[in-house]
């Protein structure tokens, strides 16, 4: 005897050998596993095609927003025309890299800090101008957070250049003033 199972992602229906009972079988029609239910009735196989079982649906289910992609169904978000991909990843990326060089740059007070500047510079103003076309709507608005983390890290790193630059700078005006005065007496 054999078990019907009705396929809980197409509604496809198909029958498994009564041994399967509480295991899972993959649909034949789309491969997706189902469980096979214990309890359930078994009939003759070969009545399955003869009206015995109740019809598949005459409609696919309904779209489940919130279910996983079957394997190799990646989603593919379709922007509208005339929206452009986002580049959030990139403004982030390019603004914690900013930031890093900047924090090491500074501990060691190395020449780093001319590395981190103009890349948080231009993290900085690549974020506000994305930041600017996603509030117009010609740019994807999905990456607006990735976005802000950019041009966030951006202003700490052109910040933090800029003042260790400059301490940098004042240390070494100090140094050679003390030096001419040393040399003058």
């Amino acid at each position: 005897m054999s078990i019907a199972v009705r396929c809980r992602v197409c509604g496809q229906q198909f029958a498994v050998e009564g041994q399967a009972a509480g295991t899972a079988a993959r649909c034949p029609a789309c491969g997706t596993s189902n469980e096979v239910p214990a309890g359930a009735g078994t009939f003759d196989a070969q009545t399955f095609g003869a009206g015995t079982l109740d019809p598949a649906p005459a409609q696919p289910p309904a779209f489940n927003p919130y279910q996983a992609p079957a394997t190799g169904d990646a989603p593919v978000r379709v922007l509208p025309p005339g929206v452009r991909p986002h580049r959030g990843g990139t403004v982030m990326a390019m603004g914690i890299v900013s930031c890093s060089v900047a924090a090491i740059g500074a501990i060691i007070c190395s020449l780093l800090l001319l590395v981190s500047l103009p890349l948080g510079i231009v993290s900085w103003i690549m974020a506000r101008n994305d930041l600017r076309e996603m509030a117009a709507g010609t740019m994807d608005v999905s990456g607006r957070g990735q976005t802000m983390t950019g041009m966030i890290t951006g202003i700490i790193a052109t910040a933090l250049s800029a003042l260790v630059l400059f301490v940098m700078l004042a240390i070494f005006v100090l140094y050679a003033v003390i030096i001419a005065a040393s040399a003058a007496r």
